[in-house]
């Protein structure tokens, strides 16, 4: 249901955006968020966990070396999913949700629907922080990158007659330099200002789909495109009960929202290493990206009646 929500509303959103080229939006709508089969089929035969017990280094290789030689060979719809799914070692293995190009599906490891990180009984605003944002950043990543990357099949059908216009524009990224730890002469590579980008739209779509969720669960309304079976219903799933542990009783939803979505900034890094992240990894450091969230995601402030102390960035959705 979270990720037939976001994904619904990630494409409304992109339909009643004015300064999004039509010819982009349809290509997008039609390309990248278009209904399509979903599958899961293949997490629990293939599960990565279950072979854990390769620990010898050469039958390790070995099962590497054959794994990336299928890669070489042309795959079909089920060695494309399992690839996904089960990266190897230092290859997006810790991506929680990824977006495959070739499948043009979205794909949820089975660890992060299950124990400690997910599961059904826990609060929908944690579960909704967590998984909700993995999948949000995953679709907007899709269209922000992947989307610009098929202008090219609208100019050779004529669709779009400009080519020096710009297919798709993440928004103005300068006021967003001043949270990067460095010397002001120091050039910031353009990939870091857009991930940074993605993190502030990310942060504030996936807050805005909460708030409509919960509306939705209120009203007893069913969430488009879901699939759910009409047996299955929000009291079913314990979602309008509200039950929570005693310490988590004293917040409201979009309060415990916000802290666990915070969470995901909260880790330490050597001191001397932080000024440089940006330029190695191509990615902001927590702390940057913990202080870019707080000021420019508005809900996080005023789910806690804070005040806001910086001009918002101008961001595309």
């Amino acid at each position: 249901m979270i990720f037939y929500h976001i994904k619904q509303q990630l494409q409304r959103s992109i339909d009643e955006n004015v300064f999004i080229d039509q010819d982009i939006t349809n290509f997008i709508n039609t390309k990248i968020l278009k209904d399509g089969d979903y599958l899961n089929k293949y997490y629990k035969d293939f599960y990565w966990r279950k072979i854990r017990f390769l620990n010898n280094l050469e039958y390790r290789w070995e099962f590497a070396k054959k794994k990336m030689e299928t890669l070489l060979e042309p795959m079909n719809e089920t060695d494309k999913i399992i690839a996904n799914l089960y990266t190897l070692p230092g290859d997006n293995a810790n991506l929680l949700v990824q977006y495959s190009i070739d499948l043009n599906m979205i794909i949820v490891s089975k660890r992060a629907v299950e124990r400690p990180y997910f599961h059904h009984k826990y609060p929908i605003a944690v579960n909704f922080a967590r998984i909700g944002m993995e999948i949000s950043k995953s679709l907007l990543k899709a269209v922000f990158f992947i989307g610009t990357q098929y202008k090219d099949e609208l100019y050779a059908t004529h669709k779009l007659v400009n080519v020096t216009k710009t297919a798709f524009s993440l928004g103005d990224t300068s006021c967003l330099e001043g949270f990067f730890c460095r010397k002001p002469d120091d050039e910031i590579p353009q990939r870091a200002k857009d991930l940074f980008v993605l993190e502030v739209t990310s942060g504030r779509f996936t807050f805005k789909c909460f708030k409509e969720f919960l509306q939705l669960i209120d009203a007893n309304q069913p969430i488009p495109s879901s699939e759910l079976d009409d047996a299955v219903t929000y009291d079913l799933l314990n979602l309008r009960q509200g039950k929570r542990q005693p310490g988590l009783r004293a917040f409201d939803n979009m309060q415990l929202f916000s802290m666990v979505y915070m969470q995901n900034y909260c880790s330490l890094l050597n001191g001397h290493y932080e000024p440089f992240k940006a330029f190695v990894e191509m990615e902001a450091t927590a702390t940057e990206r913990f202080n870019l969230n707080w000021d420019q995601v508005p809900m996080l402030k005023k789910s806690f009646d804070c005040s806001e102390t910086r001009k918002q960035c101008e961001i595309i959705l």
